[in-house]
Parts: C-alpha cells; structure tokens; sequence
C-alpha cells in the first residue's frame, strides 16, 4: 500500500539472490522511485550501494502532474484518430455487405454469422478506443493490468523523496534534460547526468543501444 513496503519486498528479493552488498540499483520510468528508496533504505541499514541509476524518471510533483496530463491527452487523441478510421473504413457499405451475405446464407447458419460479425465488431472498437486492451489479449486480464499499474502510479505518486547521501546517476532522454533538475534540488552536488537520444519511448527501443552502453557506463563508475 505504500512505497516502502514495495522497496521491502523488492529488497527481501534481491537478498535472496545476493544477501550482502555491495548493490547495485537501477529503474526505468515510475520505477526510478521505488530505487531510489530501496538505495535510501538499504544504506539506513547499514548496507553498501555500489550505484544507483534513475533512467528517464519523473520525479512526483507538478511537473509529473504535466507529465500525466499530457500523456492523457495524448492517449485521447490517439483513440479519436482510430476511431476516425473505424468509422472511415466504410462502415455502412460493409454492414450492407453482410447484411446481404446473411440474407443468402441457410436459415440455420445465419445466427452463428451474425453473432460471429458482431462479436468482431467489439472486439475492433474496444481495441481502437481502450488502451488497455493493448496490454493482453484477455480482456479481463487486461482490466485487471489496468487497476493495477494505476494503483501502482498512485502510490508512487504520494511518496516525497528525501536527499540521498551518496552519488546519484540520472539518465534522462536528451529532450526531457528538465526530469533531472529536482534530483539537483535535493541532492546538490550528487547528481551526475548522462543524456541518451529519442524521448522517453524511443530510447528504449530505437535507442536501446546508446542507453544500454550509459547504463553500463553508470553501473561500474566509482
């Protein structure tokens, strides 16, 4: 329910594969907050953290707020242009079509086309204005995907970081240079950034190189 209790379990995993420091932690995105705390944590109780990197994290305040915004907004007109296209792909002259196909078809084989055109009907609006749908074939799977990475970010979102006491690695993506500034704010002096190509998609796909040889590079710096 919390972000320390996430840290926790994370850590309690990662001590059955390695019980004793020294650490290394990394986090993509939203999951930068759950190492930098797990770094916060792990050095409370007295163990070495060789590195920790936050790649391309939104740090929780206003401008993850904008961040969210825009990301929302993003997504609406991504489904309003599919769904454009749903309804250009000359939607009537299809229904027509089968209509007519169903008028030819033998009285006991009209029922199963019919629900059969129907259930496809669905299943290309649900795909074109859900986002979720994207995550799992299985609808309710994909519901349940849904509730959970949103419970996930609304946890995240109430946690309000406190200063680290040592070297802190921010990857950011060369046009969201502003992600790093309020990791400066509250450890001055102990940020050290490294820029990588494309926006926060991109760079992990497009890019995956380039920032794979920067996270390396963050990994085994002193």
């Amino acid at each position: 329910n919390d972000i320390g209790n996430i840290a926790s379990e994370y850590i309690n995993e990662m001590k059955q594969k390695q019980p004793t420091g020294p650490y290394k932690i990394a986090g993509f995105c939203i999951g930068g907050l759950v190492a930098y705390y797990m770094a916060q944590q792990l050095v409370q109780e007295g163990n070495e953290v060789a590195s920790l990197v936050l790649a391309d994290n939104r740090y929780p305040g206003s401008e993850r707020m904008i961040d969210r915004y825009n990301e929302k907004a993003s997504q609406m007109k991504k489904r309003a242009k599919k769904f454009d296209s749903f309804i250009g792909r000359k939607l009537w002259q299809r229904a027509i079509f089968h209509l007519q196909t169903l008028k030819e078809l033998p009285v006991q084989e009209r029922s199963e086309y019919f629900i059969n055109k129907l259930g496809l009907l669905r299943a290309f609006y649900l795909h074109s204005t859900r986002t979720y749908t994207h995550t799992h074939t299985d609808l309710s799977v994909a519901k349940k995907i849904d509730r959970a990475k949103k419970h996930y970010q609304q946890v995240l979102a109430k946690y309000v970081p406190e200063p680290y006491p040592g070297k802190l690695n921010v990857i950011v993506s060369d046009n969201l240079l502003q992600r790093e500034r309020p990791w400066r704010d509250i450890n001055p002096g102990r940020v050290h950034t490294y820029t990588v190509p494309g926006d926060h998609e991109s760079h992990v796909t497009e890019y995956a190189k380039e920032v794979a040889i920067t996270l390396t590079e963050c990994l085994h710096c002193d």
